[in-house]
C-alpha cells in the first residue's frame, strides 16, 4: 500500500511549487470531503489554514497563501535546478 508513507505530501508540495515558480500562482485552495481525515492534516501540516467549511456539501475549504521565502525553504531546496528534493517531512 502507499498510504501514509509521505507521498501525498510530497506530490501536493512540488504541484505547489510548480504553480508557483513556472505558472504565477500565489494562493492555493483545497477543498475536501468532511470525514477524509487524512487529507485534511496533510494540508494542514503542509500550511494551509480553514477557510471555511461548506454543510450544503460537506467540505473543508482550505487555502494557503506563501511567502516568497516559504516556497523555497520548505518546497524545495532551489540551489538545484530541475531535480526535485522534498524539503518537507511528510511522515
Amino acid at each position: 500500500s502507499f498510504r501514509r508513507k509521505g507521498l501525498g505530501c510530497q506530490v501536493v508540495g512540488l504541484m505547489m511549487h510548480y504553480g508557483y515558480r513556472r505558472l504565477g500562482a500565489r494562493e492555493f485552495g483545497a477543498k475536501i470531503e468532511a470525514d477524509n481525515e487524512g487529507s485534511i492534516a496533510m494540508f494542514k501540516k503542509l500550511g494551509f489554514h480553514e477557510e471555511s467549511f461548506s454543510s450544503a456539501f460537506k467540505q473543508h475549504c482550505l487555502q494557503f497563501t506563501p511567502t516568497p521565502q516559504e516556497v523555497v525553504a520548505s518546497l524545495l531546496d532551489s540551489s538545484i535546478t530541475n531535480t526535485y528534493q522534498p524539503a518537507l517531512t511528510c511522515l
